[in-house]
């Protein structure tokens, strides 16, 4: 029997909003005391007592809906956080080459937003000039290339921005490599599909990120993720390699496999399990397709909404029928209000098993359609990451409307299940910055003018509670993860700062000091 005693710094379960506690006692991965240093030392006095120096403890982050491959392959080659000297990147860059076919991409991540402007392609080029090479910066939206990556995806100096996305040109209109936004998705089809090999070590160092982030559980939202991908994860799972705990999401054309081989909902164990059927009603803010009640101010559509009404009720029908919960992804007001509809549907069949129901991104949502997520107990998955992100064009496209967006405050006060998503990689997956965003409603360093109807944002410990045990609702793993309390996994996060004392500005100096999953250290920072 393996017992550990965390203790030395305050300890916050997140089992009652901020309730603290001495210590936690972990028997063979699993809570089995909370509570004083003293009672824990005398009951489990043959226990290993790990004294924590600095910080807080709280439960492991869940981010409820993360890509976990797309966000994988941007780390294939490398990982460039906390890298701020171009000299430094471009050696890795050519170290990495030296191993590679001139055929071969090579693609690395996190690189620092203070070397924007400070690598062009031309830099690329210099130690790497006959490989694709592309470097995604860590507010992943942007990207710098080389020449050989232009070449290959099109873009040369006659080529225009296309829609909500810039190719960065210098004083003299020539192409810098750097791409913004909807850019990058002009080379993202051109890489191709990697062996193997190249995709397990990719996911494996993409997890890494993830822990290091303090992110200890995720919802593997891809829908029909390919099956090569899928077969790794579940290697890695069958071996007893996988560090990171999953709740499968997948996409309505692999639910009759599922309803075949039997499986519903909560199949699996601790470490990855089925989650719920997903579809995707509408398109997005930023494209002008999210499914809206009234038209654009800027384009006179109302977006676009990717399945009837009957459609989506057949599909959640055959779902539950089945023991398989559903989510249910809307941007727009009246994709909203039809997600809600079929639910209500949904909620008052009795003929049907009372499994979750879950609306992701519930972005814009009016007074009425607040309250009735409470009334058929629907979680509400949000995305702070993507105020900022989305504030201008909704100011622009939407007028008076955008008022009605992304609603934290509104639901929390009415009684709404709330977790957190990054949507990783749309947005960083940055624990501390979309919580930065759920409550001062802009991104860190900007000014105070830039608070997006702040009478939405909501206080620390909510947006806590929305990444901890709100995730663990969200993804189906409410009974093992989400709190410290006993019965539960050992899943700790060691934070550099108390975030429930320091002020807001302060979060983006908030560093993970450690990583515990299943009582056992899978991250150390530096203190």
């Amino acid at each position: 029997m393996e017992v550990k005693i965390v203790t030395g710094v305050p300890i916050y379960t997140m089992n009652d909003d901020t309730q603290v506690v001495e210590a936690v006692a972990i028997v063979n991965g699993v809570i089995d005391y909370v509570g004083a240093f003293n009672d824990a030392r005398s009951r489990y006095s043959m226990g290993e007592i790990i004294k924590l120096k600095k910080g807080i403890v709280i439960p492991g982050f869940i981010d409820s809906s993360i890509k976990i491959y797309d966000f994988s392959m941007m780390f294939k080659d490398a990982d460039l956080t906390g890298i701020s000297e171009k000299d430094e990147v471009l050696d890795i860059i050519a170290k990495i080459s030296e191993k590679k076919k001139e055929t071969d991409w090579i693609i690395a991540g996190g690189l620092s937003r203070e070397l924007d402007g400070r690598i062009t392609r031309e830099d690329i080029d210099s130690v790497a000039k006959y490989h694709p090479v592309v470097l995604y910066f860590d507010d992943f939206n942007s990207a710098v290339v080389n020449t050989k990556v232009l070449e290959i995806s099109g873009i040369d100096e006659n080529r225009r921005d296309p829609d909500r996305g810039r190719i960065e040109r210098d004083g003299r209109g020539s192409i810098t490599g750097v791409l913004r936004s909807r850019a990058v998705e002009l080379l993202i089809k051109e890489a191709g599909t990697p062996d193997s090999r190249v995709v397990t070590k990719a996911l494996r160092r993409g997890i890494d990120r993830l822990i290091s982030l303090g992110i200890t559980t995720i919802g593997e939202a891809t829908f029909d993720l390919p099956p090569s991908v899928m077969k790794i994860l579940m290697s890695l799972w069958g071996s007893g390699e996988l560090k990171i705990r999953i709740g499968k999401m997948f996409g309505p054309t692999e639910l009759e496999f599922i309803k075949k081989v039997g499986m519903v909902s909560g199949y699996g164990d601790d470490f990855f399990r089925l989650g719920g059927v997903g579809l995707i009603l509408d398109g997005g803010l930023s494209t002008l397709s999210g499914y809206m009640k009234r038209p654009y101010l800027t384009s006179g559509g109302n977006g676009v909404l990717l399945y009837s009404e009957d459609e989506i009720y057949r599909i959640l029908r055959d779902s539950y029928s089945s023991h398989i919960w559903a989510l249910l992804a809307a941007v727009g007001d009246m994709a909203n209000r039809i997600a809600i509809d079929q639910f209500e549907r949904i909620a008052r069949d009795r003929s049907l098993p009372r499994l979750k129901r879950r609306i992701d991104g519930a972005e814009v949502l009016s007074d009425d359609d607040v309250k009735r997520f409470s009334d058929f107990d629907i979680i509400a998955v949000l995305n702070p990451g993507f105020i900022p992100r989305d504030r201008n064009i909704a100011i622009k496209s939407l007028g008076e409307t955008a008022g009605n967006m992304f609603r934290f405050n509104s639901l929390k006060k009415n009684g709404v299940q709330i977790a957190f998503a990054s949507n990783t990689p749309e947005v960083s997956p940055d624990p501390f910055y979309n919580i930065y965003c759920a409550v001062e409603r802009k991104a860190f360093d900007e000014g105070p003018e830039m608070r997006f109807y702040p009478r939405e944002k909501i206080e620390i410990q909510d947006a806590i509670l929305a990444y901890t045990a709100g995730g663990s609702v969200a993804c189906g793993m409410d009974d093992i993860v989400g709190k410290i309390e006993v019965g539960r996994r050992a899943d700790l996060v060691q934070l550099s700062h108390d975030i429930f004392k320091i002020e807001n500005e302060d979060l983006k100096n908030v560093k993970v000091l450690k990583t515990m999953v299943d009582g056992e250290l899978v991250f150390t920072g530096n203190e």
